[in-house]
């Protein structure tokens, strides 16, 4: 994916430095591109940072006290032997992979409704269950996603906080919800401690876009930032 920005900045044969905006996944990856290409990057808007690390250790799938959702993540383990729960992705994985049909549909199902109800500071969960009963890309979305953090987002561990001296200078805006119950802000404090050109706002938000106070902090710093 980072060739990706590459041929995409070729093809439009953008030359200038750049401006990276990314969230969650799309955090990760800014990252990952500016350390390999600090010289291209102008500055960076980071939301909800994502820091991959091992699948037993990852805040989303491998928290044994989720502080926020504890009734979630026990009907998440309901569904996981216990012999599979060090790799609850993996499981996943391997279960989406190997089955079809309906039974595919409720892996799915299972795997995205978690993270989704995580994802809002106060989530409107039948508004949520009727979304994916009816999203025809969910299948396709799950394998994708249990995947990528099964595999550390196939980079090293701690890549980029390892790595973080390469854009230590890059002027850099990171906004993250405070109770954001998917990516800890404790990793997206460690980032902003590593970067000398870098601020940090916590608004009273989950992880999703949708809240609106880290919407509004997006939007305002997107307008005091970018000139």
């Amino acid at each position: 994916m980072v060739s990706d920005i590459n041929k995409i900045l070729d093809y439009f044969q953008i030359k200038d430095e750049i401006y990276l905006f990314g969230g969650s996944w799309g955090s990760t990856l800014s990252l990952v591109f500016a350390i390999r290409y600090p010289e291209k990057i102008k500055g960076m808007i980071l939301r909800g940072i994502y820091l991959p690390c091992a699948p037993k250790h990852d805040f989303l799938f491998g928290n044994e006290k989720p502080y926020l959702f504890p009734d979630k993540w026990a009907d998440l383990l309901a569904k996981v032997p216990e012999a599979n729960r060090d790799n609850i992705c993996q499981f996943f994985v391997e279960n989406l992979n190997m089955s079809q049909g309906d039974e595919q549909r409720n892996w799915a199902y299972d795997f995205t409704l978690f993270e989704a109800i995580l994802a809002f500071l106060d989530p409107d969960i039948l508004a949520i269950e009727k979304r994916l009963k009816t999203d025809d890309k969910l299948v396709d979305s799950a394998r994708i996603e249990a995947n990528y953090i099964a595999q550390n987002a196939f980079i090293p561990l701690n890549y980029i906080l390892d790595n973080a001296r390469k854009i230590e200078n890059i002027p850099t805006r990171i906004v993250h919800g405070r109770y954001d119950a998917i990516c800890p802000a404790h990793d997206a404090w460690q980032l902003h401690e590593l970067l000398n050109d870098s601020t940090i706002e916590f608004p009273l938000a989950g992880h999703s876009t949708s809240d609106p106070n880290l919407r509004e902090a997006l939007i305002r710093t997107v307008k005091s930032f970018i000139k």
